[in-house]
């Protein structure tokens, strides 16, 4: 079963744009939330922690974190 994947945005951000592409790329479905449309920054700190972006999130942990602890200690 594939985890589900969610993307948060900002339609002006150019790194949003380049993780969107990779995500469709390497055909990963995803959910892409837009920061000013579908949720806020407010929003996106309570799940995070941090409100910029491009946040990538699968499952339920951040894609940030799963790459640090992947290569930590």
């Amino acid at each position: 079963m594939q985890e589900l994947v969610s993307l948060f945005a900002k339609l002006s951000c150019p790194f949003c744009t380049k993780a969107k592409q990779m995500l469709i790329d390497n055909n990963m479905p995803f959910e892409e939330i837009v920061l000013g449309q579908d949720a806020t920054t407010v929003s996106l700190r309570a799940v995070s922690g941090r409100a910029r972006v491009p946040q990538v999130f699968i499952g339920a942990i951040s894609a940030a974190a799963r790459i640090w602890s992947s290569t930590c200690c």
